[in-house]
Formats: C-alpha cells, sequence, structure tokens
C-alpha cells in the first residue's frame, strides 16, 4: 500500500515537472484574453504565475490553457503535504479504527470503572437494610446531610473515600469488606454488559432520541469535595 501511494505521488510531482518543461507554444498566446492573467491592460505590481493565467475565466479556461496535466500533480502535492504533517500514530490509528468500524467493531469494552458508583450504593444498601436504619440515621450519624445521602444510594454522584468511609462507620460494617465486595459486583457487571453490547449503528433515529441518555462524567457533589480536605 506505501509502495503504490509513493508511486502515485510520484507520477504526480512528474506530471508538474513536465509541465514546467512544457513549450512556450502551448502556453496562452498575446490573442488570449487572459494573457498575462490580467482583467485589461497589464498593471504595475500585478504579475501572474504563469502556470495559472486564466484567474478571470476559472477553472474551465485554466485547463484549457495550461493544459490538464498540472492539476493531478498539485492535487496530490497538498495531500502529500498534509500527509506529511501528520505523525504515523494518527495516521495508523485512523486506518485501524475505520477497518475495525467496518468489521463490526462495536465501541470500548466495559470497564469495572463504569460501574463502581452504582455497586457502591448497592452495597451501602444492602448493609442498613440489614441493619435495620434508615437513611436519616445514617446523615445524623455521618454528619453528611441527608440530601448527599440520598445522591450516594442512589449512585448519582462519586463517593469520595472519605465519605465511604464515614457511611461505612455510620452504617457499622467496616469499610473495606463494602469496597471488596462492591468491586466484585462491579466486575461482574463489567462482564455482563460486555456480552449485552448492543450494536447502535443498527438503531433507528427515533430509536437512539428515546433511548440513549449524555454519558457525562458524574458530577461531584459540593459537600463530597469538603469532605475530601477535613
Amino acid at each position: 500500500m506505501a509502495v503504490w501511494v509513493m508511486w502515485w505521488l510520484r507520477r504526480g510531482q512528474t506530471a508538474r515537472d513536465a509541465e514546467r518543461r512544457r513549450p512556450a507554444r502551448s502556453r496562452p498566446s498575446s490573442d488570449h484574453p487572459c494573457a498575462g492573467g490580467l482583467r485589461g491592460p497589464r498593471r504595475a505590481g500585478r504579475r501572474r504565475s504563469r502556470r495559472w493565467p486564466c484567474r478571470c475565466h476559472g477553472r474551465r479556461w485554466q485547463q484549457r490553457c495550461a493544459g490538464p496535466g498540472p492539476w493531478r500533480g498539485v492535487f496530490l502535492s497538498h495531500v502529500a503535504i498534509y500527509a506529511s504533517h501528520l505523525d504515523c500514530a494518527s495516521r495508523f490509528g485512523m486506518f485501524f479504527v475505520r477497518c475495525g468500524k467496518f468489521a463490526g467493531y462495536a465501541g470500548p469494552v466495559p470497564q469495572p470503572s463504569d460501574f463502581i458508583n452504582q455497586a457502591l450504593a448497592a452495597v451501602l444498601r444492602g448493609a442498613y437494610a440489614k441493619k435495620g436504619i434508615n437513611r436519616e440515621v445514617i446523615a445524623e450519624r455521618s454528619g453528611i446531610s441527608l440530601s448527599t445521602i440520598q445522591r450516594y444510594m442512589n449512585g448519582k454522584v462519586d463517593i469520595p473515600s472519605k465519605s465511604f468511609q464515614r457511611v461505612a462507620e455510620a452504617i457499622g460494617v467496616p469499610a473495606d469488606e463494602l469496597y471488596a465486595e462492591a468491586l466484585r459486583d462491579a466486575e461482574r457487571m463489567s462482564v455482563a454488559a460486555d456480552h449485552n453490547v448492543v450494536d447502535l449503528r443498527t438503531w433507528s433515529a427515533e430509536q437512539l432520541e428515546n433511548t440513549t441518555e449524555a454519558h457525562a462524567a458524574n458530577p461531584r457533589d459540593p459537600e463530597s469535595d469538603t469532605d475530601e480536605t477535613d
């Protein structure tokens, strides 16, 4: 592939060199309305390149006057300049992305970190349900507001480590045990999500509009930031 591209680029360069060496009779004659590339009489400071003498008549006259040879060469030279400004990683990365797309690539593989908030919330809910306490008691014991506890239990925001430890102490369960259980649950969730990947390219626009959500990062609660600095 690389050899073919270099051959084609060299072919365009050869066409441009041949155009430069083309005899003068192939260039616009003096009676041509665009001789000199000027509209009207020649004026000082308005010299045009002799390769493109027909600015006023557009591309069609340019092809008639200068010949079709340089067009391919100029186009390919711009392609070569653009490609030279791209590093190898980006070029090969785009190549593999395009090949993967046509080969049925469905997106990144789900990771346990994508489900850690839901897993932490689930283990906390299970822990305080077993202890027979409610969220108001947890908020009172931990010193965290009830609204923040509600968001933690719903998995809507990130749970900082200090906040998680305070909630676990308020429930009366070791935080390391709850966290280990949450990690195992998150791994199971990622495996289940990997087996249930839906190829969204086959969905209609109406299905995508009704079912998809914006995958933005989970917002941080202001109280959680203060918990980290305690």
